[in-house]
């Protein structure tokens, strides 16, 4: 059985400027499970443990799925929190040019994953790149909120391309997980 899931690629630029914007979050005292930043994507469906003899028609099935998409280009525009700023748990990058094109490449993925019987989720897709899990879900100050916004906001805004769809596993360790790309699906349209 090999932890699988289905994401975007983001480069080296957001993970550049992602690192920036945790060590932003650290001078202000939040505590939370950084993510690597050599690890960050956009995850389109989590899979979960999937058998090894299937990883080839998942990789086909998503080939099939995104071929006929065409490459497109996202911004990384906003902080923003899961579930609410309330109660904050993941903290992420929101996504502003780009963010519908993403939700239906991810209902492309989804389709054609439900033959092989994987169920997408189900609250809706929200196009994120995670930064990290807060230790513990207190409110998040709104004067703490703005000045981290206008802080991201004078660095600019960064993004990236989407040209393909990557199918990768992953490993769980102590030093945090370890992704592997299985499969690469290009958007051809």
């Amino acid at each position: 059985m090999i932890r699988t899931f289905i994401a975007v690629e983001v480069s080296p630029e957001v993970r550049r400027r992602a690192a920036e914007w945790i060590r932003v979050l650290q001078a202000r005292a939040i505590e939370a499970r950084w993510v690597d930043p050599t690890q960050m994507h956009l995850t389109l469906q989590f899979l979960g443990q999937v058998p090894e003899i299937q990883l080839p028609h998942i990789c086909k099935a998503i080939g099939n799925a995104v071929a006929s998409a065409s490459p497109f280009d996202v911004v990384c525009t906003e902080l923003g929190v899961f579930p609410d700023w309330k109660r904050p748990r993941v903290l992420w990058l929101g996504i502003g040019e780009g963010y519908e094109q993403l939700v239906e490449l991810q209902q492309r993925v989804e389709r054609a994953l439900q033959p092989l019987g994987y169920r997408g989720e189900a609250r809706r897709f929200e196009p994120h790149v995670t930064l990290g899990r807060l230790r513990r879900s207190d409110p998040i100050p709104e004067a703490l909120r703005q000045d981290v916004q206008r802080t991201m906001q004078n660095k600019g805004q960064v993004g990236f391309d989407v040209s393909e769809v990557v199918v990768f596993s992953s490993q769980l360790s102590r030093q945090g997980p370890r992704y592997e790309a299985i499969g690469r699906a290009e958007l051809l349209g």
